[in-house]
């Protein structure tokens, strides 16, 4: 690629990232009275429709602002970056005080109202509905705490990242709003598993070097599950499978998602330079 077109691409993306994206959302997505975001509004960002905070939202907000806090290429001046994580650093201590089950219970409820308080889906008697939520804050601390070097929050991303994987091993987790029968195996949990892995282990390098052999030896085996079981031998990923592994002819056994592929070449891309392992990348 030219010179002349990478200058170009850069000039879109920025443009993109500053004028579009972060335009839409800030400054109204700020709650400055309870802390974390809004974020459910109308397509035309004109409306808030609900004032409910979704915690894997709120996790994904987290993560967002940290990562532009560390983008240190020219895009943003310093206060602006220092902006940026006193925005994270809202969202964070808003998930720390009310995101948990409990104390000591590390599980993520999966909707709150304005104020943090844990609330329950229509239809649905589980706060905790889905496993996707943890996921989303252990992102989220394990972001920040790279970005603010703040061990606490590596210390809550690890918590909750392990208790999560025990869930996921034991299979005493759920995905609601969309169920899926034990039966079935879905790509979205290695999936969205081994990102995570991947960022508690980039937070586990500034203060915990020891835990990465077994962030190392999780992130293979997410990878390696996805590769091996969720992949045909035409390289079509499919985004359900058996219990048992095998692939099933039917319209749930043949569906592909573009967006989740394109993701995960994120993710493996990300995995084979952490594990040394090029052959993921063909």
């Amino acid at each position: 690629m030219e010179l002349s077109r990478i200058r170009e691409l850069i000039g879109f993306y920025e443009n993109e990232l500053t004028n579009n994206i972060l335009f839409f959302w800030l400054p109204r997505c700020v709650d400055r009275v309870n802390g974390g975001y809004f974020n459910c509004f109308d397509n035309e960002g004109r409306q808030l429709i609900s004032r409910d905070k979704y915690t894997w939202s709120q996790g994904r907000f987290v993560w967002i602002f940290s990562k532009l806090a560390t983008m240190d290429c020219g895009t943003f001046t310093k206060a602006q970056r220092e902006n940026f994580l006193n925005l994270a650093k809202g969202g964070r201590d808003f998930l720390e005080k009310y995101s948990l089950m409990g104390e000591d219970d590390w599980r993520c409820v999966f909707l709150m109202d304005e104020t943090g308080k844990p609330k329950y889906v229509d239809g649905y008697n589980r706060l905790d509905m889905s496993i996707y939520a943890d996921c989303f804050v252990i992102a989220a601390f394990a972001k920040y705490a790279d970005a603010a070097d703040n061990k606490d929050s590596y210390e809550f991303s690890k918590k909750l990242y392990e208790s999560a994987v025990s869930r996921v091993r034991t299979g005493e987790f759920t995905t609601l709003p969309y169920p899926l029968s034990p039966k079935y195996r879905a790509h979205g949990i290695p999936m969205i598993f081994s990102n995570v892995t991947r960022e508690v282990y980039s937070a586990a390098e500034k203060f915990d070097n020891e835990y990465c052999l077994e962030l190392r030896k999780n992130l293979e085996n997410f990878t390696e599950d996805i590769l091996t079981n969720f992949v045909d031998e035409n390289n079509v990923l499919h985004e359900i499978i058996t219990s048992d592994n095998q692939f099933f002819d039917n319209l749930l056994g043949q569906h592909a998602n573009p967006g989740h592929t394109i993701e995960d070449m994120w993710f493996m891309i990300d995995a084979a330079d952490i594990l040394g392992k090029p052959h993921y990348i063909p």
